[in-house]
């Protein structure tokens, strides 16, 4: 069955589970961790159908979890329904009411300078909003995901969070070593995680709030006038703080000027909105860690570039990995 095939097929078992109908083709959008559908539905109206079939697939249960609490500062769409297949192999659904309006990556270019300002200050109070939330201790225990164990695979660790760290490096490694190449950045990546041991974050701690962890313009929803919503929470994680900086600079870094500047100016909004994003020693350092770490998993995720790739694309992980390494 082709990829196109397996998503219809997992669409029509999530539309029989969840009791949606749609009153037209629904229509599928991009996206690297689920299935995600346009539809109008009878009853409903206009909502985004989000499936998770790959990987810890709890994750979206716990997303759904997560915004059904989340203050309404965040701009979390509204959650209508989350549920789970049964008696199929983990396959879990979210239907949110659809916002009006684009990503603002997409928005991007269109805006003059002041309005580019006045966007990453909306987005910068929803992301504080977002820290300085606290969930219930019951709310808290979904979101620590479960430990990798010491056989786990690189996509059981790409599956289970977005982020690594603690465990999940070996893991990666090893898919990587396996490839026969040999790597110099590879033995430079672990030098240094190896190094910096000690500034990796304190995960899971119900006193450091919890963080978006996919951080990005293509996760920021524009209205057209005005920034509406967080988007995409499956890898919400509780972490300090300074960890949401990690996935923007990674943006800010590309070499890519427009995505580039832009990311660069939602940094520079978020810390001057709220400066304990920065108030820690070795920033920089920790920030590289998680960055270093996360290129890993996405150089597993992604594959690596082929001894005769001309033109590489500049967010290949080898080629972020190369920059984080020599900076």
């Amino acid at each position: 069955m082709t990829s196109a095939g397996a998503g219809a097929a997992r669409l029509d078992a999530v539309l029989a589970a969840s009791g949606l109908r749609p009153t037209e083709e629904p229509t599928l959008l991009p996206s690297h961790s689920n299935d995600t559908w346009l539809l109008s539905d009878r009853r409903h109206g206009e909502v985004v159908l989000r499936t998770c079939w790959r990987g810890d697939t709890s994750r979206l249960l716990r997303e759904g979890a997560v915004a059904r609490l989340l203050p309404a500062a965040v701009g979390y769409p509204d959650v209508i329904q989350v549920g789970r297949v049964p008696g199929s192999a983990g396959l879990t659904w979210t239907v949110t009411r659809r916002l009006g309006g684009r990503p603002l990556a997409a928005a991007w270019p269109d805006l003059d300078h002041a309005t580019r300002v006045r966007a990453c200050e909306q987005a910068a109070n929803m992301i504080t909003a977002l820290h300085r939330w606290r969930p219930p201790q019951q709310l808290h225990r979904l979101l620590v995901p479960t430990p990798n164990s010491v056989d786990a695979s690189a996509a059981d660790v790409i599956g289970r969070s977005i982020n690594p760290l603690p465990d999940g490096v070996p893991a990666l490694v090893a898919e990587l070593r396996s490839t026969g190449r040999q790597l110099a950045v590879l033995s430079e990546a672990l030098a240094l995680l190896e190094r910096d041991a000690a500034l990796s974050p304190r995960w899971d701690s119900p006193a450091s709030g919890v963080v978006h962890s996919d951080l990005h313009l293509d996760n920021i929803w524009w209205s057209g006038t005005q920034v509406s919503g967080l988007l995409d929470l499956e890898w919400v994680r509780a972490a300090p703080p300074y960890v949401e900086l990690a996935r923007v600079k990674d943006q800010a870094d590309l070499d890519d000027t427009e995505r580039s500047a832009a990311h660069q100016l939602l940094m520079e909004v978020m810390t001057h909105r709220d400066p304990s994003l920065i108030a820690i020693d070795h920033l920089s350092a920790r920030l590289r860690v998680l960055q270093v770490s996360f290129q890993l998993r996405e150089l597993c995720r992604v594959g690596l570039l082929s001894d005769t790739e001309q033109s590489p694309p500049a967010d290949h992980p080898s080629l972020i990995l190369e920059a984080l390494l020599g900076g």
